[in-house]
């Protein structure tokens, strides 16, 4: 049986999400959805006397945009490279080397030069801080996205995800 506070607790959150995903819908990175879903969150924490900061910046409208332009020229230059026109070879390594690089500044999160070109949007981080009561034995941090951005094709089950892992092996055999 549930605790009667935790039943409250259960029935507020419920009630959360069902604002969330009915009343605000699905929140695409830097959307005007995403940005009701922080006004709502500066909203509850102003209701009980949080005080909060808001940090806006720029931010990528898509995580898996810059892969599409990694591994749509790496497929094509490696449908070039045999071809009998002389140094084709030579020319699709130093592109396929070239889009590892790319690549693996990509997924390391460093400031690569697809995240300076690719489309940005304005985003926003809502920090509330609750002051402990006494002197804490530990801090929580509890974390949570305003965006809802769509879950990929290939980590929707657990046998695409394998697939995925097969592909980007294959991928990075690839390029060598």
């Amino acid at each position: 049986m549930i605790e009667p506070q935790y039943e409250v607790w259960r029935e507020r959150a419920y009630e959360v999400v069902k604002l969330l995903v009915e009343v605000i819908g699905p929140r695409g990175s830097t959307t005007s959805r995403e940005d009701e879903a922080a006004a709502y969150v500066q909203r509850e924490l102003e209701k009980r006397d949080i005080p909060f900061d808001v940090q806006f910046f720029k931010s990528p409208k898509s995580a898996w945009q810059p892969f599409v332009f990694i591994f749509l020229p790496a497929a094509l230059t490696i449908l070039i490279a045999p071809l009998a026109i002389p140094y084709t070879g030579i020319l699709a390594a130093i592109i396929l080397l070239l889009l590892l690089w790319i690549g693996l500044w990509e997924i390391n999160l460093k400031n690569s030069i697809l995240l300076r070109v690719l489309p940005k949007g304005s985003s926003q981080n809502v920090i509330g801080r609750i002051t402990p009561s006494g002197k804490p034995d530990k801090a929580i941090v509890l974390v949570a996205h305003l965006d809802s951005h769509r879950t990929p094709y290939f980590h929707q089950t657990r046998e695409r995800q394998a697939l995925l892992n097969m592909i980007v092996r294959f991928a990075a055999a690839g390029f060598f």
